[in-house]
């Protein structure tokens, strides 16, 4: 809707469908343009395989092409110093002998894990191996609209939890020392707070933290750390991802840490990083 939504399915033709990519591709990027013209792939071919329509539209549907789209955001990812720096005001404490910030050692255990918000939000403690410093990722938080009996949407959404993202999106996932420490240091404030919850993600009444209060955190902690940069949690996976390929990782190996569903998906988000690391590589050639 509403380009297509009022019209019977039988009477769409190839020409409006295409005519639709070609104006979402001047709004929306590639990637989601991409996911539109799957579904409806997806959509006429079933309607084709029932009989419902007589020929499938898409079969004459080409994707735009790449220059027509939008320039993709820049990513944004935090220099090594300002890493250290989150992770300084992490063990900051207040007169009291507390934690400045309650749950600051969130954000230092998201930069150096990766993980999606969604995944954190879901994580339990049985899900973190502390003799393998190893972290299972088997599910995800998602917000969801809620509805009522006849299928209406409310004006509030719920918490569920589902599985991954995608099938790679299950993935056990090493921890290095300070996702360790970061750990170790939140149950500590959680056991001195009397918070008890089986999350790791905990309230002080031992509820779940929305994306939101999460999003204030690492505001509270950017401030504190004096960075000023406009950062999301997001941005966090993808501090993470630029720091592994400038260490040395092999792009294989960060991709199946992200969970992403093909290396090529972390290639294309990143090309910028390993662009940097081959410069590096040309300049080494120069020493042998």
């Amino acid at each position: 809707k509403p380009v297509l939504g009022d019209i019977q399915i039988a009477s769409i033709r190839s020409e409006e469908i295409q005519n639709l990519l070609v104006a979402k591709s001047k709004t929306l990027s590639y990637s989601v343009v991409k996911k539109i013209n799957f579904l409806l792939s997806e959509l006429f071919q079933y309607a084709h395989s029932e009989g419902d329509i007589a020929k499938n539209p898409m079969r004459n549907v080409k994707m735009p092409k790449k220059t027509l789209f939008k320039p993709e955001r820049e990513i944004i990812a935090l220099e090594s110093e300002e890493v250290r720096a989150l992770e300084q005001v992490a063990v900051m404490k207040r007169k009291n002998g507390l934690p400045l910030i309650t749950h600051a050692n969130l954000i230092v255990f998201l930069v150096h894990t990766g993980l999606r918000c969604g995944e954190l939000q879901a994580l339990k403690w049985s899900d973190i191996d502390f003799c393998s410093k190893t972290v299972t990722v088997n599910k995800n938080l998602s917000m969801v609209c809620d509805r009522d009996r006849n299928g209406e949407r409310k004006n509030h959404k719920k918490a569920k939890i589902k599985g991954t993202k995608t099938t790679s999106g299950n993935r056990i996932v090493p921890l290095n020392t300070k996702a360790i420490a970061a750990l170790k240091n939140l149950h500590t404030i959680y056991r001195k707070k009397g918070i008890c919850s089986p999350n790791v993600v905990a309230s002080l009444n031992g509820n779940m933290l929305s994306n939101d209060q999460l999003q204030r955190v690492l505001h509270r902690v950017l401030k504190y750390a004096e960075i000023s940069k406009p950062f999301t949690l997001h941005q966090l996976r993808h501090t993470f991802a630029t720091q592994t390929l400038n260490a040395g990782v092999p792009i294989t190996v960060v991709s199946k840490w992200l969970g992403h569903a093909n290396v090529s998906v972390t290639y294309n988000t990143y090309i910028h990083v390993l662009e940097s690391v081959e410069t590096t590589a040309v300049t080494l050639l120069e020493a042998i």
